[in-house]
């Protein structure tokens, strides 16, 4: 007889999700996949050349996929994409963002994968030239550390806005018992955002956040963290939470 670990929610996009989905029913656990957010492209506005941008780049800066396959979009494609950045110096937080990018046969020379925008910046400063330039596609809202930072140690920061993440309505969320689980896995902070009026979300209900970042965001909603992955790679997320459910046993 198969034993239950737990009962999961994970808030993600299915397509985001799956990967993380299927090992953890692998693992044992029940999951549901329900998402609070969708992101939505933004197209180049009349008379913005991002290709253009890139060539006039030192360095192009990436801090997530969604900014990756966004940017992708509006310069023609992935290929499109990969060929703009033969010369230029690239640098990508999360390992989501450089697989994607080595996908296209593009190498990040600085590479974040587990940790925040500070460890990027200080990363980047470590080995920038004085005063380059740097191209950095992004969300439509966004953390300013890596803005602020990058423009107080004197360098030329070009913004190009390429995406949006947007809270699902009520009304487009899929019905949730929250009751019924042992807690949710969250991979942003919007999703984190997205929350704010979900009615039937009980005060204590736990979640476990995939970084340090979505972790604060969480703590400084008022929310119950209960665990925190040490990278946002599956496999340290379906650790984190083998964990936490073998210590509740061990000391329920």
């Amino acid at each position: 007889m198969t034993v239950c670990r737990g009962r999961i929610a994970i808030l993600r996009q299915p397509d985001r999700a799956e990967p993380l989905r299927a090992a953890l029913v692998e693992a044992g656990f029940a999951v549901v996949v329900r998402p609070v957010t969708r992101v939505e492209y933004i197209a180049p506005r009349a008379g913005e050349d991002w290709p253009a941008r890139v060539a006039r780049a030192d360095w192009v800066v990436f801090t997530s996929l969604n900014g990756v396959r966004s940017f992708a979009k509006g310069v023609g494609g992935a290929k499109a994409l990969a060929e703009l950045l033969t010369g230029r110096r690239v640098a990508a937080l999360g390992a989501t963002s450089g697989e994607e990018l080595e996908s296209l046969g593009v190498r990040p020379e600085v590479l974040e994968e587990h940790g925040t925008s500070r460890e990027l910046v200080s990363a980047l400063l470590a080995v920038m030239e004085p005063e380059s330039v740097v191209l950095y596609p992004r969300a439509e809202r966004t953390m300013p550390t890596l803005p602020r930072a990058l423009s107080e140690a004197g360098h030329h920061l070009k913004q190009v806005v390429c995406y949006r993440t947007i809270p699902l309505s009520p009304e487009e969320r899929a019905p949730l018992d929250w009751s019924a689980l042992d807690g949710a896995v969250v991979a942003a902070p919007s999703a984190v955002h997205a929350l704010h009026d979900e009615d039937s979300l009980p005060a204590d209900v736990g979640f476990f956040a995939i970084g340090p970042t979505t972790a604060d965001a969480l703590r400084d909603a008022g929310r119950r963290v209960l665990g925190v992955a040490e990278s946002p790679k599956v496999e340290s997320i379906v650790e984190m939470l083998i964990d936490w459910f073998v210590d509740r046993t061990h000391y329920a």
